[in-house]
């Protein structure tokens, strides 16, 4: 191989410089230079010199679980069917959002848990639940079973909404958590709601670490922070394809560097989910597209499992086929795309490393400045952080009403039979204080059936 390089004359950065400057008929790698809204200059070419230190692979692992999520609503039956036809189609985790109560000897019937990574996301009393899974478990033998399993606890997202959890009760579910036997012991923060709020990637990755800082602090004070065996992320990703990939490698150095300044070495597991901002309503198929991008940026920015949302969420119940595409495309990844074929894929390549670190210091800044307004809890009281969500969503769709930004279907590359059509979006809970952002809803405007 060296030989081989040694046939080539080596081209400089200046060379490289001069040439931009006579192709491009005297316009300058500077005047290439463009700030995103994360405030980074993005450079239209990078070199070995923009990285000076050594740098390391963020992660080890090449694989990913194809991950389905359900909402148990009441009819345990069908859920159960769902959970069925989505393993038996390829997936191998599934995740159930669910009411208060359950039946799970219903919810779970033919289902091994052994055999497949699931998450339960219960709703009502957390003590409820665990003891109910408790029975199940022992009725079957199953309790002292080391089993991939999560029972989802993040009462701090409630800060998202008008009403702030009491820290009593925060601190009393995470004991109950923590002391349960079932499954990992994880911190699980639902830091989705920042993107799809419209937060910048930098300020996303802040609440992301503030909201999951206040989990370590509670646990710190309560001397339970050596029970913690995981720490659950989820995380929207969507089609800045490059920026998505450094967003989740810089997530994954900040959480090491905040967890090891507690002395932690739980594991992360990182979860991605397609992001609700992009999902048009009109020409739907399109949203195949994007879903693809986001989904390979999650992949290889080192998810440990992908949520794909359906293609047609925005217009329809769940059906079969889309559920059935959505499953596809994770598969495509893996069976003819092998991206579960290599780790860190992204690992010394001089863009995507210099966004992850500027990305990663930026986020800590922002991190830190939640801090000092005396941590999450707190800021959310102030109306910090919603206040700075709001102003950078009504950026981001400036972006979008004057062109800048294209979401293809919706403000450009319109079909005129899509745009005709009635579409009635769902309600957004005004109490919410990060309320979700679609870009198609915010354009097209609302229209009644």
């Amino acid at each position: 191989m060296e030989q081989l390089f040694s046939t080539f004359d080596s081209t400089t950065e200046e060379q490289w410089k001069a040439r931009i400057a006579q192709d491009l008929k005297g316009t300058t790698f500077d005047d290439l230079i463009f700030t995103d809204r994360n405030g980074i200059r993005i450079q239209p070419f990078y070199t070995l010199s923009d990285m000076p230190q050594a740098i390391q692979a963020v992660f080890t692992h090449p694989d990913w679980e194809i991950t389905v999520s359900i909402r148990v609503e009441g009819n345990e039956a069908d859920a159960n069917k769902a959970a069925l036809e989505a393993l038996s189609g390829g997936a191998t985790a599934i995740r159930f959002e669910m009411p208060g109560t359950v039946d799970l000897p219903k919810l779970l019937k033919n289902i091994d848990l052994s055999a497949i990574m699931t998450q339960f996301v219960p709703k009502g009393s957390l003590k409820v639940f665990l003891d109910h899974f408790d029975d199940y478990l022992a009725a079957l033998g199953m309790l002292r079973e080391r089993l991939d399993c999560y029972v989802v606890c993040d009462p701090i997202s409630n800060c998202s909404n008008n009403t702030i959890p009491e820290k009593a009760a925060i601190s009393e579910d995470l004991e109950i958590f923590t002391s349960c036997r079932i499954g990992h012991k994880a911190i699980a923060v639902h830091a989705a709601v920042y993107q799809n709020a419209g937060a910048t990637p930098v300020y996303e990755l802040g609440c992301t670490l503030a909201h999951l800082n206040e989990y370590l602090n509670f646990l710190q004070e309560s001397n339970a922070i050596a029970r913690v065996e995981k720490i659950l992320l989820r995380v929207a990703v969507d089609t800045h394809f490059f920026e998505q990939i450094a967003k989740l490698r810089a997530l994954r150095i900040l959480v090491s560097f905040l967890s090891g300044t507690y002395g932690m070495d739980a594991e992360l597991h990182l979860q991605a989910v397609t992001s609700d901002l992009y999902r048009a309503p009109v020409d739907p198929y399109s949203n195949l597209l994007r879903d693809t991008i986001a989904g390979m940026a999650g992949v290889l920015g080192g998810c440990d499992s992908l949520i794909i949302h359906r293609f047609d969420a925005a217009i329809r119940m769940p059906n079969d086929f889309s559920e059935h595409l959505s499953r596809n495309l994770q598969l495509i990844f893996k069976e003819e795309s092998y991206l579960q074929r290599v780790a860190d894929v992204a690992h010394g390549a001089y863009f995507i490393e210099t966004m992850t670190r500027q990305l990663a210091e930026k986020a800590w800044i922002a991190f830190q400045a939640i801090e000092q307004e005396g941590g999450w809890i707190e800021a959310c009281k102030k109306n910090i952080p919603q206040s700075a969500i709001q102003k950078q969503r009504e950026e981001l769709m400036t972006l979008y009403k004057n062109g800048t930004k294209v979401l293809t279907g919706v403000n450009k590359y319109q079909d005129a039979e899509e745009i005709k059509k009635q579409v009635t979006f769902p309600e957004t809970p005004e109490t919410c204080g990060f309320p979700a952002l679609n870009i198609a809803r915010a354009l097209i405007g609302k229209t009644e059936n």
